[in-house]
């Protein structure tokens, strides 16, 4: 109940109506996205559906898709999420030319749809999943900033993942979040923030949206990092005069942010927070989409909901080592 009430808070702020109440059992397709180390360093490009398992529980399923490779080429539809939690400095100087989501991605996959998500006095959908260039266009000329009292990232992502998972139909869902990730104004423990983390992290195993978090890194943080931070100075009477701020928070921060890749399927990558962010990024997730092979196998809908642990296993030991290919579900 507190989920679905949540749903429709979600949808309801980003000013979407809410789908209709069969909406979640639409498809019982439940699908497993996974990559193949590189032998000799070269991918993996001819697996076929006879040289996985997919194990539920430990039980063996029938594999009911299978796509990826050169053998089996995706048809199954990408929706790229993209959430800017950015400060105005890495928004500007072109940082976000449309084209480059052109030439980055929507080019090379022609199954692949981008939705835009910022702040512009609160969290925003700029434009709903497209591949037309002039809505891109529209979407990355508009105004985006960090909210000016606090972003509150984590539940903002809840919020992008929920809208997300709400377009009908089977499709890979993935979220790139741009972030520097501050940390949030006004938080109130780290027990808070931990359940911020959680709750994020279990939407997107339910709805199996893979997170790629993108943290931004500015070139003085660079410096400060690699420069020993200066003693504190001290006044005539021997009280501090100045002392360091606690970095704790801040690190927590980065933690929890970074954390959501592993733990929804996804990666995290760092990048200079200028010019060439975006198209850096974007040949990133080119490159995860391009070698990566998915799998899907039907689930149940009776009796009641239960957390299972879904996995794809290599049939033969030495056919190639599984990246990823896990994911919990509740059905």
């Amino acid at each position: 109940m507190k989920k679905m009430v949540l749903f429709l808070t979600a949808l309801t702020a980003l000013g979407q109506a809410p789908p209709a109440a069969t909406t979640g059992a639409r498809d019982n397709l439940a699908l497993i996205r996974f990559q193949v180390a590189p032998q000799k360093g070269k991918p993996v490009t001819d697996l076929r559906p006879e040289d996985i398992e997919i194990r539920v529980d430990g039980a063996p399923q029938k594999v009911a898709l299978f796509q990826g490779g050169s053998i089996h080429p995706r048809t199954i539809p990408i929706e790229l999420s993209i959430l800017f939690d950015c400060n105005r400095t890495a928004l500007s100087s072109g940082t976000l030319n449309p084209r480059v989501l052109q030439e980055g991605l929507l080019d090379e996959f022609p199954n692949l749809s981008i939705a835009v998500y910022g702040f512009s006095g609160g969290l925003t959908r700029i434009t709903a999943l497209t591949r037309n260039q002039e809505d891109l266009n529209k979407a990355l000329s508009s105004p985006m900033f960090v909210h000016p009292v606090s972003t509150f990232l984590l539940d903002h992502i809840s919020r992008v993942e929920l809208d997300a998972s709400s377009t009908p139909g089977t499709a890979i869902r993935m979220l790139a979040i741009f972030s520097d990730r501050q940390a949030d104004e006004g938080s109130t423990s780290s027990a808070a923030e931990q359940e911020r983390n959680d709750r994020a992290i279990g939407i997107a195993r339910e709805t199996g949206i893979a997170i790629y978090p993108v943290l931004l890194i500015s070139r003085l943080a660079v410096q400060t990092i690699t420069t020993p931070p200066s003693p504190p100075r001290t006044s005539g009477v021997g009280g501090p005069q100045f002392s360091a701020p606690d970095s704790f928070p801040a690190t927590r921060a980065v933690g929890d942010f970074t954390s959501l890749g592993a733990a929804t399927g996804g990666k995290r990558i760092e990048v200079l927070a200028d010019g060439n962010m975006l198209p850096t990024v974007l040949k990133w997730i080119a490159e995860q989409i391009r070698y990566e092979y998915v799998a899907g196998f039907q689930t149940s809908t009776s009796g009641e909901k239960k957390r299972h642990k879904a996995e794809v296993v290599m049939q033969k030991k030495n056919g190639g080592r599984i990246t990823g290919g896990t994911r919990t579900l509740i059905y």
